[in-house]
């Protein structure tokens, strides 16, 4: 994800929370929903997709590969008041910081769904 680093304290305020479930693992993940995000006016970046949790945006896709097809995708949903819900998971990086990971469906079943939304 990307921007999350902007999100420190709602991030940490998130994590410290109970999960909204855990994977086979035992890893914790919490649900975020896609948007379409306004433009980055520092590093003049359009087209996002941002990533809503409880506690308020938490980052964004990251631009090209990651929201090539999610943003037309939750965009679309987004007239048919709809909304694309994902799942979050958090692991520290080498500074101790938690950073989310977000799994996405693969292109081709995206592209499906968004030939089904016309």
């Amino acid at each position: 994800m990307y921007g999350s680093h902007n999100n420190e304290g709602r991030v940490h305020r998130l994590c410290s929370t109970q999960p909204h479930g855990l994977d086979p693992d035992g890893d914790p993940w919490y649900t975020a929903v896609l948007y379409p995000a306004p433009p980055d006016p520092i590093y003049r970046i359009d087209d996002l997709v941002g990533l809503v949790a409880w506690v308020g945006h938490v980052g964004c896709l990251w631009p090209g590969r990651d929201g090539e097809l999610m943003l037309p995708l939750v965009q679309a949903l987004g007239r048919q008041s709809q909304h694309f819900v994902v799942p979050v998971f958090f692991g520290q990086d080498a500074n101790g910081l938690e950073r989310p990971t977000v799994l996405l469906p693969y292109a081709e079943e995206v592209q499906l769904l968004l030939d089904r939304l016309g």
